[in-house]
């Protein structure tokens, strides 16, 4: 700035020379802070005062005026430096808490779809909406082969339509299903049996929108009991 207005002092304005030197000010001020600010100010206000203010090429300050644009500067250089750091502050809680509400959207996504039980969203006609990744490992689809495509009853055995045809009903209208007993067909053709509980998502108006179902697969079990009624026929063929 000095180096610019200095040659033309005797034709600038002192008024828009001390705006320039402000703006300067300003700018360090806003870039790094009070300090660097209260140190450019002082060196502004040298040089406006030894090539701009009479008598020229001295430090003297013969208007007591000149005093109140150093003040001027002074203050220009804490305020913005204030204001400088609160907004970077604020920019980095925002970052930060950005950044919080990432991690916990990607964790609660992790949660989701690495739980040890299945996680599905059916529809108002029963159609995928939703299905997490251990569901779709047991039944041997990817997520682009169910979304929006199959239906909860395209996935179950014969003997277990019936079973879904009676429940689905019920939850759209009370809301709530609980352990259920399906047995579904994977992918190649074996048979999955699992244990399902539902509720149902509603919108303001209380209209079914979707449901949140939790899937257990209840394949060991299943063998226990069988194991157990084998072990009571062997019994009894022997008494």
């Amino acid at each position: 700035v000095t180096a610019i207005c200095a040659p033309f002092h005797t034709v600038l304005n002192d008024a828009t020379v001390a705006l320039a030197f402000l703006l300067v000010v300003l700018f360090v001020a806003t870039r790094w802070g009070s300090w660097p600010a209260v140190v450019a100010s002082a060196l502004g206000m040298l040089c406006f005062n030894f090539f701009f203010l009479p008598p020229v090429y001295t430090l003297i300050i013969a208007d007591p005026e000149n005093w109140v644009a150093l003040a001027a500067f002074l203050a220009a250089a804490l305020t913005g430096g204030q204001l400088s750091a609160r907004a970077k502050r604020h920019a980095a809680e925002a970052e930060a808490g950005r950044t919080e509400a990432l991690k916990s959207a990607e964790e609660i996504r992790d949660l989701y779809n690495h739980a040890p039980c299945g996680y599905h969203s059916l529809d108002k006609d029963g159609v995928f909406v939703r299905i997490n990744d251990t569901e779709l490992e047991w039944l041997g689809y990817t997520r682009q082969d169910v979304i929006g495509r199959l239906r909860f009853a395209d996935l179950l055995a014969p003997g277990s339509v019936k079973t879904f045809m009676r429940e689905f009903p019920q939850l759209k209208a009370k809301g709530v299903v609980r352990d259920v007993e399906y047995d579904l067909v994977r992918r190649d053709g074996t048979i999955l049996p699992v244990l399902v509980s539902a509720t149902a998502v509603t919108d303001a108006d209380g209209h079914y929108v979707m449901s949140r179902s939790t899937v257990y697969d209840i394949s060991e079990r299943k063998r226990a009991e069988a194991e157990v009624r084998s072990n009571e026929a062997r019994r009894a063929a022997t008494m």
